[in-house]
């Protein structure tokens, strides 16, 4: 899988859904990790090349049986990451799927740079 973390889209994501979005579908973004792999689709805009990038979100087990049931959930959740998206000139969402794995670590437990 070529897909890469992309937190910074997670964070925008969150922010989009906002305070009163879907609660599910921010569990799912507080909870998971998002990934992205660039170029699935690409093709010549208005304002010149698009590059369309399939976003995929890894969410707990427990987590996964219940956003696969809940369509709203799904929905929110695309359309948050979406307009995240959206903010890259250039860049759209191609696609999103929700996969049932274990999370990318975040914070101090995280993968981390060079000792400086």
């Amino acid at each position: 899988m070529s897909a890469r973390v992309d937190e910074a889209l997670r964070l925008r994501a969150l922010a989009h859904l906002g305070p009163f979005g879907d609660a599910l579908a921010r569990e799912l973004l507080e909870q998971g990790s998002v990934y992205v792999d660039p170029d699935v689709l690409a093709w010549e805009g208005t304002k010149g090349p698009m590059h369309g990038h399939r976003v995929i979100v890894r969410v707990p087990t427990a987590l996964y049986g219940r956003a696969a049931a809940s369509h709203a959930a799904f929905d929110a959740l695309s359309a948050s990451l979406a307009a995240a998206m959206a903010e890259r000139a250039g860049h759209s969402m191609a696609d999103v799927v929700l996969e049932e794995g274990e999370p990318h670590p975040r914070g101090p437990r995280g993968p981390r740079g060079p000792y400086r």
